[in-house]
């Protein structure tokens, strides 16, 4: 199937909508799209839903868009497809790396702010957070210490 890039953008957004199979053909292409896209944008969004295929070459320039993004500031997210695509989305668990969404209209925060309104300081604190090292809800990463963390209420009044 032939792949295709098409960038749409909106005020303080990017949102690059990939169609096709994103794989080691299309590479190059996707990653100069999202590279584009991130041009004087606060949030850059790679929208998958109109993908049919996608695989480790593609998770790889998912992840490159994301570093570059948080290099110069951007938040990244990408809108999920369903299917196959979804799958590895979920078996990857990228959504612990940048937001998961089901629509470009579901990442908040284009527009300046923080992390109450999803601007670039949101996408630097998902970044450092726990969540972002693979640590869920009072449970270390995997490979990670083996002591219990704080406790819940010594979590709680330090944030």
């Amino acid at each position: 199937m032939t792949f295709e890039a098409r960038t749409e953008r909106r005020p303080g957004m990017a949102v690059v909508a990939f169609t096709g199979d994103l794989d080691i053909a299309s590479e190059a292409d996707a990653a100069a799209a999202l590279a584009a896209a991130l041009d004087d944008v606060e949030v850059l969004v790679a929208d998958l839903r109109e993908l049919s295929f996608l695989d480790s070459t593609g998770v790889r320039v998912l992840i490159a868009a994301d570093l570059e993004a948080r290099e110069r500031g951007v938040r990244f997210a990408v809108a999920r497809a369903d299917g196959m695509v979804r799958r590895l989305l979920d078996v990857t668990r990228l959504d612990q790396r940048f937001p998961v969404v089901d629509a470009p209209e579901d990442v908040g925060g284009a527009g300046p702010g923080g992390p109450e309104t999803g601007g670039p300081e949101a996408a630097r604190a998902e970044a450092t957070g726990p969540e972002a090292a693979g640590h869920q809800a009072g449970k270390p990463a995997a490979g990670g210490p083996t002591e219990p963390g704080p406790a819940a209420s010594e979590r709680g009044a330090a944030q």
